[in-house]
């Protein structure tokens, strides 16, 4: 899952997939069925949800990935994920935002060098290859 930069991706209804259908003390419930996603996905222009679904005749509940073009509500919040920090191109996309000469006070200098930084990381995040195809 690291290797490939994918997030489990937790249902917005129903907790368990599974269970073994008893009563009382030995009732068992467990979610052995999951979504896994590539964190890009969450840069894209995208809703995304799941729902476990009602089980009808199986001891396993289906699960129901949702995606759907978000309206847009301005910035999508930016998430920073440890592992780009060894793919090609990481620190150089670092340094470069960095380095623009901004004049302000302290603060505002540090707020900008962030929002650069935030959107060449983005950029440079478009630019990679899908590690699926690798």
């Amino acid at each position: 899952m690291q290797q490939r930069d994918l997030l489990d991706f937790s249902p917005v209804r129903g907790k368990y997939t599974w269970t073994n259908n008893r009563i009382g003390p030995d009732h068992i419930a467990a979610q052995l069925d999951r979504f896994l996603i590539q964190s890009s996905l969450l840069l894209e222009n995208l809703l995304i949800s799941s729902n476990i679904l009602p089980n009808l005749s199986s001891d396993h509940k289906p699960i129901q990935l949702i995606m759907a073009l978000e309206e847009d509500l301005g910035p999508i919040s930016f998430k920073f994920s440890p592992l780009w920090i060894e793919k090609a191109g990481f620190l150089d996309t670092i340094q470069s935002a960095w380095d623009i000469p901004i004049n302000g006070s302290p603060s505002y200098v540090w707020e900008q060098k962030l929002k650069a930084t935030k959107k060449a990381l983005k950029e440079w995040l478009r630019k990679l290859p899908n590690p699926s195809s690798q």
